[in-house]
């Protein structure tokens, strides 16, 4: 009789627990909802793209420009789409025949970073960076993308233990060091009503305007 006795209360302390929390939700819920419609009001519906050329710096005879996608949060998965387009598009334009992609990013809380090789084709490459943006894990997280000449090897000029192209003077630094024809880097992160996407390539003088050109028009 104890037991049923002991039982019972168990049962009617659980109801009352889950009961709170409804009336919880059914509180703070349209208070949620309510501020997150006033800041995609705030934000509007517009799609905000600048373009900058970075100061000379540390990442050798590369010339550098900063790319900036700043969309409502509903736009984000088309967002996605594009980027990996523009990217597509510049390295069809910048690209050379050998080139072979890799990717370099430390996932949260690792020790050592990734070091992946992605391969030659366009079409894997964009299909690998709209991949990437999707993951959740990322989020906030800068990743590298070099092309490399054919036959090297991205593990001899690049320490697992050591890279981290969030670390201070990176991934300026490590585009310096490595043997690349040129290099993208990306990074994303949601804000209150938006999605902020930042994109960093890295290109010869002589592709530079080509390339000025081709992220005018993503």
């Amino acid at each position: 009789m104890g037991r049923v006795r002991y039982g019972g209360g168990a049962g009617k302390a659980g109801c009352l627990v889950t009961g709170i929390r409804l009336v919880a939700l059914a509180v703070i819920g349209p208070g949620v909802a309510i501020r997150r419609w006033w800041w995609a009001r705030r934000r509007g519906d517009d799609v905000r793209s600048t373009l900058r050329e970075a100061p000379p710096g540390h990442h050798g005879v590369l010339r550098r420009l900063d790319w900036t996608l700043d969309v409502p949060s509903k736009g984000e998965r088309a967002a996605r789409r594009r980027v990996a387009t523009a990217i597509v598009r510049i390295a069809g334009r910048v690209g050379r025949s050998g080139d072979i992609y890799h990717l370099v990013y430390r996932p949260p809380g690792a020790s050592d970073a990734e070091l992946r090789a992605v391969g030659p084709l366009l079409q894997a490459l964009g299909d690998r960076v709209h991949t990437h943006l999707a993951r959740e894990a990322l989020e906030g997280r800068t990743s590298l993308w070099p092309a490399l000449p054919r036959g090297v090897w991205l593990a001899e000029h690049v320490d697992a233990g050591e890279a981290d192209p969030d670390a201070p003077g990176e991934p300026d630094g490590l585009v310096g060091r490595l043997p690349c024809r040129w290099a993208f880097a990306m990074a994303w992160r949601r804000e209150r009503a938006a999605t902020v996407f930042r994109v960093a390539v890295w290109v010869p003088t002589e592709a530079f305007d080509a390339v000025r050109s081709c992220l005018d028009r993503s």
